[in-house]
């Protein structure tokens, strides 16, 4: 799927509204799994989102969360309803979502930002609490115990996974499971914050979207006014920052570890350009486990 092929998609997606108009189409910066492109209807201005077959339900669970995120006042992307009402719809191979645009800038990570960053995530949190459902990530057991991941990843799969089954009775929400800065957007004319990119969203430990923004962040020093903001407006509980933060923290870091070795073993570019940048992603995830002390530094030069 190309942003050619995506853009030439918009007008069946549509097909089903009469008097609803194509006014323009442009290419926009996708994601590392995504083809995006910005469209411009009569009715509105959309981002046309298609992901491959694998991210399906990624997409699908997406466009719920962006929806209940902005009944409940919170820009976020809502999807404009295709045909017989569904939020997605197949295309070739993949499926596509039409995403409501939302304005703004994205912040960054440093810190005039962050306060209204661990605000909205906060925010987001408080709109869709959910009940603790048990297995939070199987695939990531499943993916980081497989005889085909390299030793450290496995060594690192065994000790956080054992840590984070022993860390229960925490705040679960729906979680947006990638709340890099890039994500939260402030509207230059009214100041408010709105976050996107919500493909992947699934109900989880709130602590684990909070362990991203802090990774994001360079770590929790570096986090400190984004992690006041989030709790004032979260109404988290700040014994589960305080106790297991380092423990999502870590189970993060694993998350990327196993994410870029299976990339790796599959040789996966949609989104770049080379593998290069997945043995990057991989060794990232490697630094991180290290740092945190899940790793022996023995294995920094480990397959």
């Amino acid at each position: 799927m190309t942003p050619d092929d995506l853009a030439q998609a918009v007008p069946a997606l549509i097909a089903h509204r009469p008097g609803v108009r194509v006014l323009g189409v442009r290419s926009t910066a996708s994601g590392m799994n995504s083809v995006t492109v910005a469209v411009t209807l009569s009715i509105g201005r959309f981002v046309a989102k298609w992901v491959p077959a694998s991210e399906r339900d990624g997409l699908r669970s997406g466009a719920y969360a962006a929806q209940e995120m902005t009944a409940g006042g919170l820009r976020a992307g809502a999807p404009l309803e295709l045909q017989d009402g569904e939020v997605t719809a197949p295309l070739a191979d993949g499926e596509v979502a039409l995403l409501e645009e939302v304005p703004g800038s994205p912040l960054t990570a440093d810190d005039g930002n962050q306060e209204a960053w661990g605000a909205a995530l906060g925010r987001a949190h408080r709109i869709a609490p959910r009940s603790e459902q048990g297995t939070f990530f199987g695939w990531v057991e499943e993916e980081g115990m497989n005889p085909a991941r390299e030793t450290w990843v496995r060594l690192a799969a065994t000790r956080v996974l054992e840590e984070v089954r022993s860390a229960g009775g925490i705040s679960w929400v729906q979680l947006h499971t990638d709340p890099a800065p890039e994500a939260f957007l402030r509207d230059n004319t009214s100041g408010e914050v709105g976050v996107i990119d919500w493909t992947g969203s699934v109900p989880g430990p709130a602590l684990y979207d909070v362990a991203s923004a802090v990774m994001y962040a360079g770590g929790p020093a570096k986090a400190a006014r984004l992690l006041e903001a989030y709790l004032d407006t979260s109404r988290m509980p700040a014994t589960e920052v305080t106790e297991l933060l380092d423990t999502y923290r870590r189970f993060r870091a694993l998350v990327q570890a196993v994410y870029f070795s299976i990339r790796l073993a599959r040789s996966d570019l949609t989104g770049i350009v080379s593998q290069a940048e997945n043995t990057a992603g991989l060794h990232d995830a490697r630094e991180m486990l290290l740092d945190l002390g899940v790793l022996p530094k023995s294995t920094a030069r480990c397959a």
